[in-house]
């Protein structure tokens, strides 16, 4: 069963709240899994990654680099559809406590984007640490996310998976 940290869940709930969206907003969200939306940043990276139904784990002897790429249906510019909060779930089986490295980015490949490191730790039981990104994050602290397009660039150790993972935004229903 998925026990979500409750400083998360709060701040995410307030995103919601804060929100500067038209006359009838809907909070949404997209939930993944990471084998569908994560892969090995270079080959060399693959051979370490077992891509599991419920998790991406490193299971080399030397950290790996991975990519994911969210789903979202926000616009390149800043719409009012786009992310709100984006939060990924680590674990490590390492047995000891282990800090996962992401690096966000808002943006496209022509540009502009944004770039946003966080950093979390797993703990040594095995239990799950979120990453949580959140639109105040980005420069000139907005309510949403500068780009509809997200990914995250991720350092995983030895022993440690990226989860599940959320992408919040707001979409306008009328009146």
């Amino acid at each position: 069963m998925k026990i979500f940290n409750p400083l998360v869940l709060a701040v995410v709930v307030g995103l919601f709240g804060a929100s500067t969206a038209q006359a009838a907003p809907a909070d949404r969200q997209f939930a993944s899994n990471p084998a569908g939306i994560c892969q090995g940043a270079l080959p060399a990276f693959e051979a370490a990654i077992r891509k599991r139904p419920l998790a991406v784990q490193n299971e080399g002897t030397q950290t790996a680099f991975v990519t994911c790429a969210f789903t979202s249906q926000g616009d390149f510019s800043a719409s009012a559809e786009n992310p709100v909060a984006v939060v990924m779930w680590f674990n490590t089986t390492s047995g000891a406590a282990t800090s996962i490295s992401c690096t966000g980015v808002s943006g496209y490949q022509q540009g502009p984007n944004q770039f946003v490191v966080k950093t979390a730790t797993a703990p040594a039981t095995g239990a799950q640490a979120p990453i949580l990104w959140e639109a105040s994050d980005f420069a000139d602290a907005p309510d949403i996310f500068p780009s509809g397009l997200f990914s995250v660039s991720c350092a995983l150790p030895p022993g440690t998976a990226i989860n599940d993972s959320y992408v919040f935004f707001q979409e306008e229903i009328g009146t």
